[in-house]
């Protein structure tokens, strides 16, 4: 099927190409998904602006840091296990229903241990880490209500999982869509109650996902209780591949946060808003990079020969390059939009989103390639280019950020991107042209 829809899409010219790329049918979920998020996005992005305001700079420097630790936790307390999930779920639904559903059953299990855990160590900690490593005594309630949070933002990231791994991408959109309507609401009240602090805007994102996952789940049936199976046998089956996706969600989360954590560190917390705003418009493109990567994935696990795998590594990089060209006036657009939206005060940040700007078109361009390392059952290449990123983005970022502070943090990023991309496309196209055809 995947490469099928390459062929369909790969045109002649530039024209038919892009005809192509946005009416075939088999893109649809693809634009539904996107859809979906871009809209979820936009809500974040209003609540993010609507936080920005009302706490300023400093108080927004603070919340974003306690954000970068829950980030961090929810993706050390997931263990890989969602995208696990996606891997065993529907290759199963095909051959045993019942054990694609105990599947469902045993990730939710060891997820919801793992979030107590998890939650309950940090709270241990978060003086260690306010005080000791950041010098900070106004983080440590910030930063014990961060991971507390881990636990509703385990239960959503389950629900979510649950989602892909069935293909019920329309029901991802829709649910993703209620869970930013649920956050602006509740954030609206605290504007309106002028009750808008840190420590409020966390609880209300600790209640929020597990109010969307009860909410999921009454609308979603999912086999938590009813279905039967070996749990040993099933969670070894599921910890033997997610130990790879864990190191790679870990590694990823990290270097994709390392510039906040380190810039936190030698800027002073105006200067740290400015980069967060910046990082937080970015992040709404990179959903469009994600959405396309989520729904290839299917496509791209059913390969079984090797001419399909080279074949598809030959034209996906036509598509996303394409794609990349018609995302560059946003560079030129984007600084009128953010004084519009959150006025002058934020100026330092336009420079820094344009800046980063290139880092996200380089991910677009090259993370598409990176999934054939799942078709081929080799996710160690994906952990060992997470790690040599994470080990690039401190690197560079120690560098510069001492230096040119925020600016330093966003040319760190685009060059670790542009690094991490040669080297990445490198060991995949190494790899599939050493193997014989299948």
């Amino acid at each position: 099927m995947g490469i099928n829809w390459l062929e369909s899409v790969i045109g002649q010219d530039l024209r038919s190409t892009l005809r192509n790329i946005f009416t075939h049918k088999v893109t649809t979920n693809t634009f539904i998904l996107s859809g979906g998020r871009f809209i979820a996005s936009a809500l974040g992005l209003l609540i993010g602006l609507l936080v920005a305001r009302m706490l300023k700079p400093a108080d927004f420097g603070v919340f974003s840091i306690a954000m970068a630790v829950f980030e961090i936790a929810v993706v050390f307390t997931e263990i890989g296990i969602g995208i696990s999930l996606v891997r065993f779920v529907p290759m199963y639904s095909v051959k045993d229903a019942g054990l694609a559903d105990y599947y469902l059953k045993v990730g939710f299990w060891c997820l919801l241990v793992s979030a107590f855990l998890v939650a309950g160590l940090g709270i241990i900690l978060s003086p260690t880490i306010a005080i000791r490593i950041y010098h900070k005594p106004q983080l440590v309630n910030p930063i014990r209500l961060a991971f507390v949070a881990v636990i509703g933002g385990i239960l959503w990231s389950y629900l979510l999982s649950s989602f892909h791994a069935r293909e019920f991408f329309s029901r991802y959109a829709v649910f993703s869509v209620i869970i930013g309507l649920l956050k602006l609401g509740v954030i609206g009240i605290l504007v309106y109650l002028a009750a808008m602090t840190v420590v409020n805007v966390l609880i209300a994102y600790i209640l929020i996902p597990v109010v969307g996952f009860i909410l999921g789940i009454i609308f979603t049936p999912t086999p938590l209780f009813k279905a039967r199976g070996k749990f040993k046998q099933t969670a070894r089956s599921l910890f033997k591949f997610s130990k790879w996706i864990f190191l790679i969600d870990f590694f990823l989360m990290l270097s994709s946060r390392v510039d906040l954590l380190i810039l936190g560190y030698f800027v002073k917390d105006e200067v740290l808003g400015y980069y967060s705003m910046a990082y937080m418009i970015i992040s709404v493109f990179t959903i469009l990079t994600s959405s396309f990567v989520n729904v290839l994935l299917p496509y791209v696990c059913k390969f079984d020969n090797m001419t399909q795998i080279r074949e598809y590594v030959r034209k996906i990089p036509k598509i996303t390059f394409t794609c990349a060209l018609l995302l560059l006036p946003v560079i030129f657009i984007i600084g009128p939009v953010i004084h519009l939206v959150v006025g002058a005060e934020y100026t330092p940040s336009i420079l820094i989103f344009q800046i980063m700007f290139f880092g996200f078109l380089v991910t677009f361009i090259v993370d598409p390639i990176y999934l054939v390392a799942y078709s081929v059952n080799k996710p160690r290449i994906l952990s060992l280019l997470c790690i040599i990123r994470l080990l690039l983005s401190a690197g560079i970022n120690l560098l510069l950020i001492p230096v040119y502070g925020a600016l330093g943090a966003a040319a760190a990023s685009v060059t670790t991107n542009f690094l991490v991309g040669i080297i990445g496309v490198s060991l995949i196209y190494n790899y599939i042209y050493k193997q014989p055809s299948m």
